[in-house]
């Protein structure tokens, strides 16, 4: 799908609140209208294409301010840590402790994301109400549908927005658009439901076969929908599991597309992830390593880049782990030490995805993770060099520990005596995880996997937390063990839910495992009410309801008035 040509005005300017919310350069076309502009189908789709190509980017962006770190790295699983010299603190740090303020970048960068693909979509809707589609070959029918998926992409924005800040300024167009106040959460709730509701009776069906391309299918506004009733409690403290569990069993029958579960762990995030029957919304791949690289950045060292991924001249940061299961001296964390977390040590030694990742050629892989000694293909050990590290020099080994246990008979003792906190990591600190496989430089499989925004399972597992809320723990378990069995050897999965074992830690625990890292975990702590009340690795529990949504950040205030601050952010 090619470039969206169109112009930011005052009017998306004002939609999206301050100036610094997006690094989109305005471009101005004072001659063209949509009326001559559109000539081909091409051109329609050009101009859909650009609300996406903004999406993609907010998800994950290198630069770290995407949806994806406000998301983790506030919640349980996953930590930026100090390793020796290098990532010493500051904001980064802050985000973790729950410490941000009104000022902290990677978390108000949030708000311009969210408002700007709002104003983006409103202009498309515009420029597509104003088209002759006759004139290139469309029907009004097209016309309709393609409208409708422009205002599920708008939902999307604005359940990202109520779901970090709360209300939202509310806007159904662009022209003529003055400022506007901040809507309460139950409208900016009710009119996201509208929009969804309105889209579910225009939305094409995906049917069996078809492999996903941007088009937003009918199941997709249904999983929206049916993500705004799951966690209604949070957003508007009403209860509508009901109505999530209803559509969830409608999206599991059918009535919203063709969808089956994958039966292997690998095929909703691997190369062909595109034709995955799990898969509902998937953003393609733009088959180029800015659109990929954001993961490979944050979690792994630029040698592990060349000698173990084949990858030349990729740019890294290594600053992302999974949160340690272990102590530096040997012993696991336990419940006595906290309950969350842990992700490495929860996982069954069995399954099929606690395995180190290999790629073995021809779009084929074992594994989503790297732990333990590190070996590039040809079975010639990753050496650590240049980091400025202790382990210079060594072969690179992924502990499930942080802690400066290169100083023990120096600076410690012994190893009972090394701190683990995110200012005591090394180059080898953490597991690290590889949800989507990579394939080294001119492997034509290189960054064809597409970006998993709602698949099947996310509907199952929904539907087995109503039931288990309604009671019916045993029909949970059913629906999750449906799932886990493909994790396992010969699908026998040795550590089945059951009424007896699941309970509210079990149910966050099978949440956590099965979506590690795809960007939802503080939405799922916040459902359980396990955000700020709960301990985890290196984060003391606060118990400050504030701390539920972000700050409105200081520019949005300062660039529209009549936003006011969220409670507890007093600007």
């Amino acid at each position: 799908m090619g470039k969206l040509i169109i112009k930011l005005s005052a009017a998306v300017a004002a939609i999206a609140g301050f100036a610094g919310c997006t690094d989109l350069d305005p471009v101005w076309y004072s001659q063209v209208t949509p009326e001559t502009f559109f000539q081909t189908k091409n051109d329609i789709y050009s101009a859909m294409g650009r609300p996406f190509t903004h999406l993609i980017a907010s998800e994950m962006r290198g630069d770290g301010v995407g949806f994806w770190f406000m998301q983790e790295l506030t919640a349980d699983h996953f930590a930026v840590v100090q390793k020796e010299q290098k990532w010493t603190g500051g904001d980064w740090f802050r985000i973790q402790d729950h410490d941000w303020g009104t000022v902290n970048p990677y978390i108000n960068n949030g708000w311009g994301l969210v408002t700007t693909g709002v104003a983006l979509t409103l202009e498309v809707i515009e420029d597509l109400k104003a088209a002759d589609y006759e004139k290139v070959g469309f029907t009004e029918e097209d016309r309709a549908q393609h409208i409708a998926q422009m205002r599920t992409l708008i939902a999307y924005f604005y359940l990202r927005g109520l779901d970090f800040y709360g209300g939202m300024p509310i806007y159904e167009g662009t022209a003529g658009v003055d400022p506007q106040p901040r809507s309460s959460a139950k409208d900016t709730w009710l009119h996201i439901e509208s929009l969804l509701k309105e889209s579910l009776q225009v939305l094409p069906l995906k049917t069996a076969g078809t492999e996903i391309d941007y088009t937003i299918y009918r199941a997709t506004a249904a999983v929206l929908l049916a993500r705004l009733y799951f966690n209604a409690e949070v957003y508007v403290g009403e209860d509508h599991y009901e109505e999530c569990g209803t559509l969830c069993q409608e999206i599991l029958d059918g009535k919203y597309g063709t969808y089956s579960l994958a039966t292997d762990w690998k095929d909703p995030f691997c190369f062909n992830n595109l034709n995955c029957s799990e898969n509902i919304w998937v953003l393609p791949s733009a088959y180029n390593r800015l659109q990929n690289n954001s993961w490979l950045a944050w979690f792994y060292q630029p040698n592990m880049l060349d000698q173990f991924f084949g990858l030349k001249g990729a740019g890294t940061m290594n600053g992302i782990t999974i949160m340690p299961s272990i102590k530096p001296n040997g012993d696991e964390y336990t419940d006595a030490d906290f309950r969350l977390g842990r992700v490495f040590s929860k996982m069954h030694d069995d399954d099929l995805r606690k395995v180190c990742y290999k790629y073995e050629g021809n779009g084929e892989y074992e594994g989503m993770l790297f732990f333990g000694p590190i070996s590039a293909p040809d079975g010639s050990p990753v050496i650590v060099s240049g980091q400025n590290s202790v382990h210079d020099g060594h072969q690179l080994e992924f502990v499930d520990y942080v802690g400066r246990t290169s100083l023990i008979g120096s600076t410690y003792p012994t190893a009972d005596d090394v701190p683990s906190t995110k200012y005591d990591g090394e180059e080898n600190t953490g597991v690290r995880l590889i949800k989507y496989p990579v394939a080294p430089d001119d492997d034509p499989y290189q960054w064809t996997a597409g970006f998993v925004m709602a698949r099947l399972t996310e509907v199952q597992y929904m539907l087995a937390e109503c039931k288990w809320r309604d009671g019916d723990v045993g029909g949970a378990a059913a629906l999750i063990n449906d799932v886990r069995k493909r994790n396992f050897p010969g699908q026998v999965d040795p550590d089945r839910c059951k009424a007896s074992n699941l309970d509210e830690w079990r149910m966050l625990d099978e949440w956590g495992i099965e979506f590690l890292g795809e960007g939802r975990r503080r939405t799922d702590l916040l459902r359980w009410n396990k955000f700020v009340e709960e301990d985890w690795w290196d984060h003391t529990a606060t118990d400050n309801a504030n701390l539920k949504l972000f700050p409105i950040p200081n520019e949005a205030i300062s660039g529209n008035p009549l936003i006011e601050p969220n409670p507890g952010y007093g600007q």
